[in-house]
């Protein structure tokens, strides 16, 4: 009798430490599971992608650019016939120092080339716009020349809302364009004008003249630059703004016959401030400008 309880008390004690033994390997088990469980990772993946979203909604926010422009008390404005700088030897750097050298703030540019051949296929729109560290800018078609295309250009410091080339009517002559830049001036929408009219015939440049002023004239605050081709300024009435060049004062702008051809036009927003040209302007033209205070 004392044999057998001897046994079965050897038994239960077998019994018991098998048990113990089972509970302590199962342990680590439940353990390495909750190691290996990805919720952190996918929680550190979580954050990086808020604060990326986030950033990029700050920074592309176009709220932030118009709060940081503040509307001027003055304007510069140029207007320029470039003559796809063939005067300059093709040196975009010598017709932008140009442009600097008056601290414009918005110029219009007549007869500038994009990829054409004789410019070696440059786009000049472009290359000028970042010599002249202007860097909103509008190229408007004339025509199609020489593997490019032929016409005007708009630069501006401020941006530039909007834009639209605008066709005029030139016969059987060479093709003339009208450029319409919407600027934003901080608190003031500029529209800006600038074009190139016909020089063949005044009958011509008449309806060009009415097509410009159709648009001016559905404008409070405008500007209108440009080679207009034309020393008389009684063509010019069809618009209702003031000149720069005028009956009274002109510059001569095309010296080959000292003819003031370019000029610049501006409303009743506008009242000017100073003007002149620049005798040397590495072109066949020079550089009209006028310093505008805004009313």
């Amino acid at each position: 009798m004392k044999r057998i309880s001897i046994i079965f008390a050897l038994l239960l004690l077998s019994l018991t430490a098998l048990l113990c033994s089972c509970e302590k390997t199962e342990a680590p088990e439940t353990s390495d599971t909750t190691t290996e469980a990805p919720a952190p990772e996918s929680s550190e993946i979580e954050e990086t992608t808020l604060e990326v979203t986030t950033e990029e909604i700050t920074t592309s926010a176009p709220e932030t650019t118009k709060e940081e422009i503040s509307m001027p008390k003055t304007i510069r404005i140029g207007s320029y016939n470039i003559k796809h700088a063939a005067d300059a030897n093709l040196n975009l750097n010598t017709i932008a120092e140009v442009i600097k050298a008056q601290n414009l703030d918005i110029v219009g540019l007549q007869e500038v080339d994009k990829r054409t051949k004789r410019s070696n296929y440059i786009d000049q729109p472009r290359m000028l716009a970042e010599a002249a560290d202007m860097p909103y800018y509008v190229f408007v078609r004339a025509i199609d020349y020489q593997g490019g295309q032929y016409g005007t250009l708009i630069l501006s410091k401020y941006p530039i809302v909007s834009s639209e080339v605008i066709p005029l009517e030139s016969w059987d002559k060479e093709g003339r364009s009208l450029g319409h830049a919407v600027i934003d001036l901080g608190g003031m929408q500029l529209d800006f004008f600038n074009t190139h009219l016909s020089f063949e015939d005044k009958s011509l440049r008449g309806l060009q003249f009415l097509e410009v002023s159709e648009k001016t004239d559905a404008c409070k605050n405008y500007i209108v630059t440009g080679d207009f081709n034309t020393a008389d300024f009684s063509e010019f009435r069809v618009i209702s703004g003031s000149l720069i060049n005028n009956d009274i004062r002109n510059y001569p702008t095309f010296p080959s016959n000292k003819s003031p051809i370019d000029n610049i036009i501006y409303s009743d927003a506008f009242k000017e401030v100073s003007s002149g040209y620049v005798s040397k302007s590495y072109s066949d033209h020079c550089l009209l400008w006028a310093e505008f205070e805004i009313n």
